[in-house]
């Protein structure tokens, strides 16, 4: 009977801590700045980094996002919000066409890093990691 209360105590504590941790909200004010793109995954591989330049991201207080990178097809810009742990982004309509808003869930975020990932739709999931300047 000893083994069995043990397994519950643990059970319940595990259960319990899980839940305070999904319900912590994204302190937003830390992802205001200036990240850069250091790798993609995709399940267990690793995404080879395939820019000519340095690819950035900046959050701009005020909910404004833009993208930095020598290659035009990756500029971008837009509003920028959080939601329930998913950053959601509207992109202005350019030259890309208007590709409208996307949401991402955000898997960590700190003082350096940023960890998100595409909602799963059946195909593969992406995972982007960038670290703040």
């Amino acid at each position: 009977m000893q083994p069995l209360r043990i397994f519950s105590v643990a059970f319940f504590l595990l259960t319990f801590s899980w839940t305070i941790a999904l319900g912590q909200a994204v302190n937003e004010d830390l992802i205001i700045g200036k990240w850069k793109f250091v790798k993609a995954t995709t399940g267990q591989t690793e995404i080879a980094f395939r820019y000519n330049g340095d690819p950035l991201l900046t959050f701009e207080k005020g909910g404004h996002w833009i993208t930095e990178d020598t290659n035009p097809k990756y500029r971008q810009s837009g509003s920028w919000k959080i939601e329930n742990n998913l950053l959601i982004r509207d992109p202005e309509v350019s030259g890309l066409g208007d590709i409208g808003s996307y949401a991402r869930v955000i898997d960590k975020l700190t003082k350096t890093d940023l960890v998100f990932y595409a909602p799963d739709n059946g195909d593969r999931t992406f995972t982007f990691y960038f670290t703040k300047l």
